[in-house]
């Protein structure tokens, strides 16, 4: 009978069908009869595995007292202790040794027993175990004994031994020390086949198999050297050909001097017993491969521990080796809380045979908690249980997030802001509460007809949208429409629809948004769209009006001029046609300076009144409007509009109106001065021409003036424009602001940039800003710059010896001169370059100025002189005590030499 091997299974141990009960029974039986005990024995958990029953009848002890090979010390001879140990050593390193010892059986009586032992090693050669035969062959032996007994004290008579030999069963040969046949039992012809008579004097190994003939041939040689039994298994030939396997024993007889005479081959026939043997072998190892093969983790325990586990099993509990888990208790994989369970099932299994699949929590051997369905199996002859396990650890894993997914969408659903309906076309199977809420359902309304709340305009595009979803399983795209509540209000909605299974059918679920605000929203969009397009045009427009209107002041040289103009802009922006600027006295008495007057004012005293009011802030009265530009002398500008135009109703026009009349009252103040002055200077000098003197302080004044007026730009026009572009800039980066204003905006953007630069430019040309901080080089140098930009020549300037320190007036004056030069030039002189020079004398200063310009006739052109600037910068540089030359001549350009003398304070930058 095959043995199991630590982490094997046999399959008798596993499989309780018919056919191989029977063949273990049968092979148990014969062995028993046969006297031969199987075992098995573990070398990792030095134990011993399995006996076969017929070990309990060899010693007549429980195989329970036989753990380890060195239990069985107590029943050896004591005469045999020494071999013992020898033979457990041997076996120990692997080494195939079978012995014959005596043991003392639980009778006290002495039996001998056959010890043949199969060594299983693994791979790397590891002594793992052992699979043994023990054979009972006291009777052989006693009858050896009772042999040589009645050879050598009872001297047994020819007929006795004949007797014997006869009638035995066995096989039964005595041959010479070299193999030949001195005598075969009748029991030859029985089984070999072979006449007893015939064979006798013939070789033995004539009759063994040649593949075991040297085996044979070496047993009769080591008997007859060593004078010791020998035990082997031999194959034998039949005389029809076939083999037939033999235990034999061959045992020495010797003569009175002890020398070896003849030898006495003592055989059974073991043929069935190796058929039997080898049949199982091949069926275990059949089933044992496909158990090890088997995807399916499997168990196999025995009395609570376990016997078998197969790699799939090793897998699936966290093991890298059988040993790990062999020989523990089948209880330590089992969770504490499935304890109970298991020892139930177990008990239930002897008598139920199997057990289906249950659900277990098991332990890894890492202490991680695994899921588990286990079937148990139970075979009633090995008492062994085969537990059968499948892993659904992901399965529960999958189910419990399926279980949370789903609690996690009922939850989302109901507290869902949005309205979900779950209908089947016709009637209303759920509504969460924003649902509820967004119908005005007071209760349930599960069963109701959907179409009770789809407006008759929407309801037979739902019905088709419905049918779609239903029949081709497809989600429906985001539709507007509308719904009646139950309170019979109307709601603009957003819905989509989508298949959705339910209760083994096919369902719609519906989602709707409450788009009643988003469509007033809508509403009040397109209307700020249409306002901010509207002011957009406006803005353009009255920017356009600031634009040309700031540009056409720089060319105004009379305050006559200025307010004409302002009245015919003020009449064309805000389509007025009373529009007027007066001159209004104490007395109240006034005078029409430009446009026409139709304002009345109900107050006593215009005057008082307009003194209550700032300068350029627009007032309203009853049958119109005025805006105070200024004061002169005791005397109030008024523009004044005699009717009520609705263009002043809207707020940026009102705006517009007042930045246009803060333009003026800029300039309004010193033109007024200006012209009084010049009024006198006038008189003065009627008659000669302007002292030196007076034509400085005209040009103080006349500096003092840009300056201010630079600075009223800067700090209020251009500022103004600034914040304008900013908002406007904002504006545009908004993302809510439509694509489609973008461009025109971005178009407004870029023309408001380009008047503020239009205002920087005019304020640096009224007051450079850092003349007197950078001196006069640096800031010709600068202005060389900028005219290049604009202009068609190219500018050389050579200021290597100029390396005097000069008054402010000289400073500003020399700008100026260049600043006209420059200005004639772009206009004038179609020249492609200008040289310019200063240089630096002990008694004066130089500047010289030539291009290659178109020329004039000099003579001929002085009444263009003042057309040209050229008489400004005359009356400059006699202001300055200097003197200016001109030469030019038609197509040979122009030259300007201009010398100022050296004011006894000035001393050299070097100095």
């Amino acid at each position: 009978m095959k043995v199991v091997h630590s982490g094997e299974l046999t399959s008798s141990m596993l499989f309780s069908h018919r056919s191989s009960s029977e063949n273990t029974a049968l092979i148990n039986e014969i062995f028993d009869r046969l006297g031969v005990a199987v075992w098995s024995f573990d070398f990792s958990t030095n134990k011993f595995e399995h006996f076969t029953e017929a070990f309990a009848s060899i010693t007549g002890y429980p195989t329970r007292l036989f753990p380890h090979l060195s239990s069985w010390k107590r029943i050896i001879h004591p005469e045999d202790a020494d071999l013992f140990e020898i033979w457990l050593a041997v076996i120990r390193h692997g080494i195939v040794q079978e012995t014959e010892l005596r043991i003392i059986d639980a009778n006290e009586q002495i039996r001998w027993v056959l010890i043949r032992v199969n060594v299983s090693k693994n791979e790397s050669g590891t002594v793992m175990g052992f699979d043994g035969v023990i054979t009972d062959i006291s009777p052989r032996k006693k009858a050896e004994e009772e042999l040589s007994r009645g050879e050598r004290k009872y001297a047994l008579t020819q007929t006795q031994y004949q007797l014997i030999a006869e009638n035995t069963k066995d096989l039964l040969a005595i041959i010479d020390i070299s193999g030949g046949l001195l005598y075969a039992s009748p029991s030859h012809n029985k089984v070999l086949g072979h006449d007893c008579g015939a064979e006798a004097g013939t070789s033995c190994l004539d009759y063994v198999h040649p593949d075991d003939r040297n085996k044979a041939f070496q047993a009769i040689t080591d008997v007859a050297h060593t004078g010791t039994s020998r035990q082997l298994q031999l194959r034998m030939v039949h005389a029809n050909g076939h083999s037939i396997h033999i235990d034999f024993l061959g045992t020495p007889v010797t003569d009175d001097q002890g020398k070896v005479e003849s030898l006495v081959f003592v055989g059974r026939d073991i043929t069935e017993e190796v058929r039997v043997r080898t049949k199982l072998l091949e069926s275990e190892k059949r089933f044992r491969r496909l158990i090890e093969l088997s995807p399916q983790p499997m168990i196999a325990q025995r009395a609570g521990k376990i016997s078998f586990i197969n790699p799939a099993g090793l897998k699936l509990l966290g093991a890298s080796d059988g040993s790990e888990l062999i020989g523990e208790s089948i209880y330590s994989i089992v969770h504490p809380d499935y304890q109970r369970v298991a020892e139930n099932r177990i008990a239930k299994i002897f008598t139920e045979r199997f057990e289906g699949s249950l659900e277990y929590r098991l332990v890894r051997l890492d202490g991680q908690i695994i899921v588990a369905e286990v079937a148990s199996i139970y075979d009633e002859e090995t008492e062994t249980i085969l537990l059968v396990l499948h892993d659904i650890t992901e399965r529960k894993k999958a189910e419990f997030a399926l279980k949370e997914s789903e609690e996690m969408n009922r939850r989302l659903v109901e507290m869902s802001p949005e309205a979900i309906i779950l209908h089947n076309g016709r009637q209303y199977i759920f509504a969460n509460p924003a649902a509820h809420a967004l119908l005005g359902a007071q209760g349930e309304i599960a069963g109701l007809s959907v179409f009770e709340n789809i407006h008759p305009d929407f309801a037979q595009q739902a019905a088709v949208r419905f049918q779609k979803v239903h029949d081709e399983s497809c989600t429906s795209p985001f539709i507007e429409q509308k719904i009646v509540r139950f309170d019979a209000g109307i709601v603009d909605v957003e819905v989509i629809s989508a298949p959705i299974s339910y209760q083994g059918g096919n369902a719609c679920i519906t989602v709707m948004r409450d788009i009643t605000e988003r469509k007033k929203a809508e509403e009040r969009r397109k209307e700020a769209e249409q306002a901010l397009q509207d002011s957009q045009d406006r803005y353009y427009r009255l920017q356009s009006s600031l634009d040309r209107f700031s540009s056409d002041l720089f060319g105004v040289l009379k305050i006559q001029e200025l307010e004409s103009r302002l009245v015919k802009e003020v009449q064309k922006v805000i389509k007025a046609t009373n529009v007027s600027i007066i001159e209004l006295e104490r007395t109240n008495r006034f005078y029409v300076r430009a446009g026409q007057h139709a304002f009345e004012c109900k107050e006593r005293s215009l005057f008082a009144w307009s003194e209550m009011y700032p300068v350029c802030t627009l007032v309203d009265t009853s049958n119109g409007h005025f805006l105070k530009l200024g004061h002169f002398r005791g005397k109030v500008y008024l523009l004044c509009i005699g009717e009520t135009p609705p263009m002043l109703a809207v707020q940026p026009k009102r705006v517009w109106l007042e930045t246009i009349s803060r333009y003026v009252s800029v300039l309004y103040d010193n033109f007024r001065v200006i012209e009084d002055l010049t009024k006198e200077l006038e008189e003065i000098t009627s008659s000669q021409s302007a002292p030196s003197w007076l034509l400085r302080i005209l040009f103080k004044i006349s500096e003092h003036e840009r300056k201010r007026l630079s600075q009223d730009l800067h700090d209020a026009a251009l500022q103004e424009q600034i914040i304008w572009y900013r908002k406007l800039d904002q504006l545009s980066a908004d993302s809510a602001f439509p694509d489609h204003f973008r461009e025109p905006l971005k178009e407004i953007i870029e023309g408001l940039l380009n008047v503020i630069y239009q205002i920087r430019i005019t304020c640096n040309e009224l007051r450079p800003p850092m003349l007197m901080q950078e001196g006069l080089v640096s800031s010709l140098e600068s202005l060389f710059e900028f005219t290049q930009i604009r202009s068609n020549y190219i500018t050389q300037f050579d200021a290597s010896d100029f390396h005097t320190l000069l008054s402010d007036d000289q400073v500003i004056g020399l700008y100026r001169i260049v600043q006209e030069l420059l200005s004639n030039a772009t206009k004038h002189s179609s020249a492609t370059e200008v040289r310019i020079s200063l240089m630096s004398h002990s008694d004066c200063i130089e500047l010289n100025y030539e291009d290659n310009g178109v020329g004039m006739q000099i003579s001929r052109s002085e009444g263009t002189f003042k057309s040209m600037g050229v008489y400004s910068m005359k009356e400059r540089v006699r202001s300055l005590g200097g003197k200016m030359e001109m030469h030019s001549s038609p197509k040979h350009g122009l030259k300007v030499y201009i010398f100022l003398p050296v004011s006894p304070e000035s001393r050299t930058l070097d100095a």
